[in-house]
């Protein structure tokens, strides 16, 4: 079986070796083979994607499959969590988060509300923990996840079972709490959607304010995307998987993780993101989770990033998956629906790889303009 840390991981090693019309076809060229690659992906799910690929900052290709329009912002899914890190960050700068401070300084009334946890070394789990995911919370990969809302997952409060716009992250906590960790704190990489429930009750503890608020202000504002939003029925999860982004303002947010970008991380911030964690996501020990996002260091002093977003729950017009990866000179972004498994993601973003670095008449034109930008 492929599994999460499976996939990343070979994502991550695939970096190191029928479009609409109008705007994406004349766009289509040069990236002829790459819009084959994933329109053949598309039409043996009988679904729809996107893609947006940047070259030397920018965005040089964009195009839609299926009915998706590459100027239509989707769920990305657990991409959403590069934005927790990135809240986190600032508030550590701002002097409001320790990472290294129990959960419980800043969560402390909420974990209280629903009694003690069923594992009484949750509130000594520390915010850094949570953050790599190395706190010990329950791996997304169970089918129990508490996160997911079912029978013996996340049940929503008595009275508004039937309105997900009222739900919150609080709401979810009961079904997190009453579970034993997968493993103690600190001693093992398990990727949990649990965590950044929990994650994002931080942000808004420590900044006053809500999560999606905060965000906009501290990570979009400087980064001159002002109109990602959070789905209004996921806003329980909104730490975790809630935002609406185009395919440009995923790479042009991920931008900001570049050496010399100052949007959003100061240099001294930008060293501790990108700073190796223990928190390795193969074993290799070459890629590791840091805030929020996936590190691998390409060449000395060069690194790659990425991450995947998949929901494969519900209905399939529900159902998505997206990966976005940035490397030093070419980044890329795609997404399909309905969902693929894990071994079906690695071998669409391997034959995606194959195709780019198959390119060699790059186009000199930018179209961030075209997007915003």
């Amino acid at each position: 079986m492929t599994t999460r840390r499976r996939f990343l991981a070979g994502s991550a090693a695939a970096l190191t070796v029928a479009p609409l019309a109008g705007r994406a076809q004349a766009q289509a060229g040069a990236f002829a083979q790459v819009d084959a690659v994933i329109s053949a992906q598309v039409a043996k799910l009988g679904g729809s994607g996107m893609i947006a690929v940047v070259k030397d900052r920018r965005l040089v290709h964009a195009a839609g499959f299926g009915g998706m329009d590459p100027k239509d912002r989707y769920r990305v899914f657990s991409l959403s969590k590069s934005i927790t890190g990135l809240a986190v960050a600032k508030l550590a700068a701002e002097g409001k988060l320790d990472l290294d401070q129990p959960i419980s300084r800043y969560v402390g009334a909420a974990l209280q509300k629903y009694g003690p946890p069923a594992d009484s070394r949750v509130p000594n789990v520390t915010v850094r923990q949570t953050m790599i995911h190395m706190g010990g919370f329950a791996s997304n990969e169970r089918e129990d996840d508490p996160v997911i809302l079912g029978k013996d997952r996340f049940v929503p409060p008595k009275g508004r079972e039937r309105d997900p716009r009222s739900w919150r992250k609080e709401d979810v906590l009961p079904s997190i709490l009453k579970r034993q960790l997968d493993a103690p704190p600190g001693t093992q990489y398990i990727y949990s959607n649990a965590g950044y429930v929990i994650l994002g009750l931080i942000v808004e503890a420590a900044s006053g304010r809500s999560y999606e608020d905060y965000c906009r202000e501290a990570v979009f504002k400087p980064a001159g995307l002002p109109l990602p939003t959070i789905e209004p029925d996921r806003r329980y999860v909104d730490s975790v998987s809630g935002w609406q982004m185009t395919p440009a303002e995923v790479m042009k947010m991920w931008a900001v993780y570049e050496p010399d970008d100052t949007r959003v991380l100061t240099p001294e911030m930008r060293q501790q993101v990108v700073a190796p964690t223990p928190a390795f996501i193969n074993e290799q020990r070459r890629s590791y989770y840091t805030y929020g996002i996936c590190f691998q260091e390409f060449r000395p002093g060069s690194f790659i990033w990425f991450h995947t977003g998949r929901n494969q729950f519900g209905p399939k017009d529900q159902q998505l998956v997206t990966f976005a990866t940035h490397g030093p000179t070419i980044s890329m972004v795609w997404a399909v629906r309905p969902a693929l498994n894990f071994q079906g993601l690695t071998a669409l973003d391997r034959d995606l790889w194959v195709a780019l670095r198959a390119v060699t008449d790059w186009p000199a034109h930018d179209l961030y303009p075209q997007y915003g930008f």
